[in-house]
């Protein structure tokens, strides 16, 4: 492998690791503030996590996409 391949794999390695970070990020202080919120805002603490999942997918998944298009290439060009 060249030096311009491990280093693309390096990024795609730790933009994969920020995306799950993230997402485990969201979880936690969702699940956190909740425990501790009054009983009457923990459904809108968890609506809020919610949306913040969402909003997570839509910024995360053009990556993972593309990530495995990715992937799915080099397989074929090393056939």
């Amino acid at each position: 492998m060249s030096i311009r391949q491990n280093i693309r794999d390096l990024a795609i390695g730790i933009n994969n690791f920020m995306a799950f970070a993230a997402f485990f990020l969201i979880v936690g202080i969702v699940a956190v503030v909740s425990v501790f919120a009054p009983l009457q805002n923990s459904w809108m603490i968890i609506a809020i996590g919610l949306g913040a999942v969402v909003g997570w997918a839509l910024l995360y998944g053009f990556w993972f996409v593309s990530t495995g298009i990715l992937d799915e290439l080099k397989k074929l060009n090393n056939r």
